[in-house]
């Protein structure tokens, strides 16, 4: 019994080094000020027990204490199991959609007897995971590959790329793996565009031809579309390697469109790859891609072929019983930690998060993860050096499902303001999609990619502003 009595100081003990170690250690993550803060609460909570001199007081606190963690795991459980949520694929067939679950490869393999046609590839073959790294095929696509990074689809291709609301779509690449028809300059008087951003950019899950590209070159402007998904960084370095070296392309306008809070993250991440470092700290390195879309090519359909060959599994079969118990028992060990970490009830607190007001007054401070979004904004900075050199740069805000639906305009104010300060031309769209219904910018009005009625409205906001310059 006399062990009993040290319980609750063992538990507060461990609470003080939980949010020690969480302080000290962002685990590659990127911190939220909602849990930063509760995460703080905590600790001066553990503290403050040590400070309560009665016994009986010690006790109660103890209980009240634990009683409301305990209360928190459970409700942690309960949103892990998620009892009552729907599926992506379920929100659509409630809408009526006969929904395509087949998976990517199964739909090129189909689209390839459709077409008579080897020609047809996913979007991003180099980010599937190959389980047996010891194979020596493997091997040698890594070695052959060294430190060059892929910012590319295969070119002259047919790209599947997004199964977003029930249909699979694809998109026919240029001579260099992006979204593209290869004659781009289609009026030699009219004004050159370059498009940079992500998927948004790209024009994930539209029918081919009618991304924003497409569409702008519609409205009489050479377009060459360099949307590919990832952040800012990634945009610059593809800026580097694919716009700048086109002697036949002179762009006047060079439009990048921002997904303001998805590109924070990205643009995070891709400041911790060591290559990425070397374009940050050298404005004149390049790896010369343009050049090297043969080898890019090579790489990538060695290893579609690696990752969806057959024959893979059957050679490691010795290994395959043991490999599935491995993964079902990390699997298991990784669902528990999750479960002692509150990762789920951390993620819906992120989520919280990001509806929190930014205001005109507080312009320097975004109110989540503000060494990240300085990161961001320096990086557009660094951008726009770039290409004010040579064209007029310009950002157009896209605003998210969320700020639409629930009206908040809070991120894209700030977003303008700080491109003005920063002397930016930009544009934003939610001042434009606020007035339509979100089945007119969204399919079957349910979050995700725009639709083509939504590009479409993004197309001619954008054409307004570009004639209004002329």
């Amino acid at each position: 019994m006399k062990i009993l009595k040290y319980i609750p100081s063992v538990y507060f003990i461990a609470l003080l080094f939980s949010t020690i170690i969480y302080f000290f250690s962002k685990l590659n993550s990127v911190n939220i000020l909602l849990i930063s803060i509760i995460a703080f609460l905590i600790f001066i909570s553990a503290i403050f027990y040590f400070f309560i001199k009665k016994t009986d007081y010690k006790l109660n606190y103890f209980l009240g204490h634990f009683s409301t963690f305990l209360s928190i795991y459970i409700i942690n459980f309960f949103l892990i199991l998620e009892i009552g949520t729907k599926s992506y694929e379920q929100l659509f067939e409630d809408k009526g959609v006969e929904y395509d679950r087949r998976s990517v490869i199964e739909y090129v393999n189909y689209l390839r007897k459709e077409f008579n046609s080897q020609a047809i590839y996913p979007a991003s073959i180099m980010n599937a995971v190959f389980p047996y790294t010891e194979d020596k095929n493997y091997k040698k696509i890594i070695d052959e590959k060294g430190d060059m990074i892929i910012l590319s689809s295969i070119s002259n291709a047919k790209i599947v790329y997004c199964n977003e609301y029930g249909t699979w779509q694809f998109y026919e690449s240029d001579n260099h793996g992006f979204n593209n028809p290869n004659e781009i300059i289609t009026d030699a008087n009219a004004k050159n565009i370059t498009l940079l951003g992500d998927s948004f950019t790209r024009g994930d899950c539209s029918e081919n031809r009618k991304d924003i590209g497409s569409k702008l070159r519609k409205k009489g402007f050479n377009v060459h579309n360099l949307g590919y998904p990832g952040g800012i960084i990634k945009h610059n370095v593809i800026y580097r390697e694919f716009s700048k070296p086109r002697e036949d392309f002179e762009a006047d306008y060079v439009i990048m469109l921002l997904f303001f809070l998805n590109d924070i993250d990205d643009t995070y991440f891709e400041s911790k790859n060591n290559t990425y470092k070397k374009y940050i700290s050298n404005p004149n390195f390049n790896q010369d891609l343009i050049g090297k879309q043969n080898k890019a090519d090579y790489l990538q359909i060695r290893y579609f072929n690696l990752v969806t060959d057959p024959n893979i599994i059957e050679k490691y079969q010795a290994n395959t019983e043991q490999s599935k118990k491995s993964i079902k028992e990390l699997f298991k060990l990784n669902k528990l930690i999750s479960f002692i970490k509150l990762e789920k009830l951390k993620y819906k607190l992120m989520i919280l998060s990001r509806k929190h007001r930014i205001t005109k007054e507080n312009t320097n401070k975004l109110e989540i993860y503000f060494e990240e979004t300085e990161l961001l904004f320096k990086q557009i900075e660094m951008l726009n050096n770039e290409v004010s050199q040579r064209s007029k740069f310009i950002i157009v805000y896209l605003p998210s499902f969320q700020e639409i639906d629930y009206q908040v305009s809070y991120y894209s104010d700030y977003v303008s303001n700080r491109l003005d300060e920063l002397n930016i031309s930009n544009m934003t769209l939610y001042n434009e999609f606020i007035n339509y219904d979100m089945d007119q910018i969204f399919y079957y009005g349910l979050s995700g990619h725009y639709s083509d009625n939504g590009y479409q409205i993004a197309t001619e906001v954008i054409n307004k502003y570009l004639k209004d310059l002329q």
